[in-house]
């Protein structure tokens, strides 16, 4: 039977002048909205669709085995109960780390925003993470890049915006989105270390604004002209 996301919400404070009155597990969840644009208060009351985000696939399994229990009574052995059934379904121990590390996050935000007993979060910080060969979760290959060579051989068949693209990734190790955001304007080619500010990136709210690249023969490669171009290859 699906539970109710409107079950008991108030903060925890309260709970003294309202005994009545409970935060269950899924009012915090539905209330946990890190970024501006985050759905997942919206998705778990449809539900009508697969979970696309990380926050929406880690939530699957804490909604459906302790959606409506007491936010108090969701502990260590709640949450390691959540885990073991990400390795029953066969996750691997890296990915299963992960999400149990999501869920931390959203009470954690409980927490700070006074929906969630600190003592609650301080037992829930107390389960360790898997341990490699210590666990049946299976382990994951790393990621390896693609040879130099394969991405070498398709610049002579993309257009030359696109293929300056290709070779600024090359030199900083940018990803594509970021790319695509560049702007002249924003490179300080005046000394013998290039340094591109861009005006958003994901790093800002660490203070970091800004990367350096060196003046290689590869970025003097790079036109000026192609890049003014980029944006229109997107």
């Amino acid at each position: 039977m699906p539970v109710s996301p409107l079950i008991g919400f108030t903060r925890f404070r309260d709970r003294r002048s309202s005994p009545c009155v409970v935060v269950t597990v899924i009012s915090v969840l539905m209330a946990y909205k890190p970024v501006a644009n985050s759905t997942l208060g919206e998705w778990l009351v449809e539900r009508s669709k697969p979970a696309e985000s990380p926050k929406q696939v880690a939530a699957i399994d804490v909604v459906e085995l302790y959606g409506g229990v007491q936010m108090s009574d969701f502990g260590p052995l709640a949450l390691k109960a959540c885990r073991e059934r990400m390795v029953q379904r066969g996750l691997a121990r890296r990915h299963v780390n992960q999400r149990v590390n999501r869920i931390r996050r959203c009470f954690r935000w409980g927490v700070e925003n006074e929906l969630v007993a600190p003592s609650v979060l301080e037992g829930l910080r107390s389960v360790t993470a898997l341990k490699k060969g210590r666990t049946p979760a299976p382990e994951t290959l790393p990621v390896q890049p693609v040879p130099r060579e394969h991405v070498e051989a398709v610049l002579p068949h993309v257009a030359k915006q696109v293929a300056c693209m290709i070779q600024l990734q090359l030199l900083t190790g940018m990803r594509p989105g970021e790319v695509v955001q560049m702007r002249p304007g924003d490179i300080d080619r005046s000394g013998d270390v290039w340094v591109y500010r861009p005006i958003h990136n994901k790093t800002d709210y660490r203070g970091i604004d800004w990367m350096k690249f060196p003046n290689t023969p590869l970025s003097k490669q790079i036109e000026i002209g192609s890049a003014r171009r980029i944006g229109s290859a997107s």
